[in-house]
């Protein structure tokens, strides 16, 4: 199994990855969150939900501690 640190750098660069990338991910958006929360993650602690919820049945809302 590749390492975690592998795996994330794919995430990092899921446009050279990715065939297809441009079409199902058109803007990073998405992927800005997780990039922000990898950054500010503490491997000593783990990061807390705050809050945790769904709007519209498949909206997520999410507030995380780090």
């Amino acid at each position: 199994m590749r390492k975690f640190r592998e795996l994330c750098e794919d995430v990092f660069h899921y446009e050279e990855k990715a065939p297809y990338a441009k079409q199902a991910v058109p803007t990073p958006e998405h992927l800005a969150p997780y990039w922000i929360a990898y950054g500010a993650g503490d491997r000593k602690e783990a990061p807390r939900v705050l809050f945790r919820a769904y709007e519209y049945g498949s909206l997520s809302l999410m507030a995380v501690s780090f």
